[in-house]
């Protein structure tokens, strides 16, 4: 971590990348800069769950539809952003993030999530920026 840590210091000394969105899965290493988080590797956190009853998997199936299905969302309006549509989005992150379920585990990743919510939706403010690290 130390070397990318003197890499990322020389390359900022030297005025390269400027402003460039460093998204990660969210390794120390790579919260450097202007940082975004890879959702796929966001919702991974939710599959790596381990729900004992029926209704926390019920839970779980439930509130991973919501991530995909506004993950979905957010991909389709970054092609092509209509003006003024950031809010609405800010508004159903805030809805899926700050559900509270019943399940502790569920919940407590749903808040550390929220609060992750400006590298999450980085490409609101950026559409040039990717929404996973998967093509890495």
């Amino acid at each position: 971590m130390l070397a990318e840590a003197g890499i990322w210091g020389s390359i900022r000394h030297h005025g390269l990348l400027g402003d460039t969105v460093i998204v990660s899965d969210d390794a120390g290493q790579f919260r450097v800069g202007n940082h975004a988080l890879c959702w796929v590797h966001a919702e991974r956190l939710l599959q790596k769950l381990m729900p004992a009853t029926p209704r926390q998997v019920r839970k779980v199936e439930t509130v991973r539809d919501l991530v995909w299905k506004f993950y979905r969302t957010l991909k389709s309006v970054k092609r092509k952003p209509p003006p003024g549509l950031a809010a609405a989005f800010h508004k159903r992150f805030a809805r899926i993030f700050s559900l509270r379920t019943g399940y502790h585990d569920l919940d407590k990743l749903l808040a550390r999530l929220c609060r992750r919510k400006d590298e999450l939706l980085k490409v609101l403010e950026r559409p040039d920026t990717p929404l996973h690290t998967n093509a890495s």
